[in-house]
């Protein structure tokens, strides 16, 4: 696959965070990963990155307040049948090292559901304008965060490990096939990013060059 025939196929990404994470993307023009964050919080608990939130966090850096979601979708017993190569505070860890983004409003959507009550924010922008923003996209053939179990692996959940993500040359399945779009460390936005409250919705331009 090609960055050019995944941007034709999906001309744009979806990210879900919390509404007061809002006044931190306004002044960064970034998303960070739970790992940066916790990186520039100072903070030193390994512990933290490699144990399964069970339920949402905050963050403090420099008298911000970074909202941190929730791995509850997780099973880790689940996760131990699946994961190869690796154990599951490995795989935490590994998670917590990047920025997600949904390739498709169907996606969005399943996602959306689990936290709609909360009044997410969702973020949507051009995936071409990303990926000239940001050099190290890296794409999943699943949803790397979720351990369902599939009937046609015999109840057990597809296998993942550190070959989960993929850069494009080395994502040998078509764009239709992708099921996250993810950036190590962050994700720096474009100038022009659109808001939403729900999966379909009407659109609100925001110009972060402003």
């Amino acid at each position: 696959m090609t960055i050019d025939e995944f941007t034709l196929k999906r001309p744009f990404l979806f990210h879900l965070t919390a509404l007061n994470n809002l006044d931190n993307i306004k002044r960064s023009k970034t998303l960070f990963s739970t790992k940066t964050i916790f990186q520039m919080a100072g903070r030193k608990d390994r512990a933290f990155l490699r144990t399964r939130r069970a339920e949402h966090d905050h963050i403090e850096v420099n008298g911000d307040s970074y909202h941190i979601r929730d791995q509850a979708p997780i099973s880790l017993l689940a996760l131990s049948k699946c994961l190869e190569e690796m154990n599951c505070e490995d795989y935490i860890e590994f998670l917590n090292e990047r920025v997600f983004w949904w390739p498709t409003l169907e996606r969005l959507e399943r996602h959306f559901k689990r936290y709609e009550k909360e009044n997410p924010l969702i973020l949507k922008c051009s995936s071409a304008q990303l990926f000239d923003l940001n050099r190290n996209p890296l794409f999943s053939r699943l949803n790397s965060g979720a351990t369902r179990a599939n009937s046609y692996l015999g109840g057990v959940p597809p296998s993942r490990g550190r070959d989960t993500f993929l850069e494009a040359e080395k994502y040998d399945r078509g764009p239709s096939t992708v099921a996250e779009v993810t950036f190590l460390g962050k994700c720096i936005l474009p100038e022009v990013v659109y808001l939403g409250d729900a999966p379909h919705c009407r659109w609100q331009e925001l110009h972060l060059g402003d």
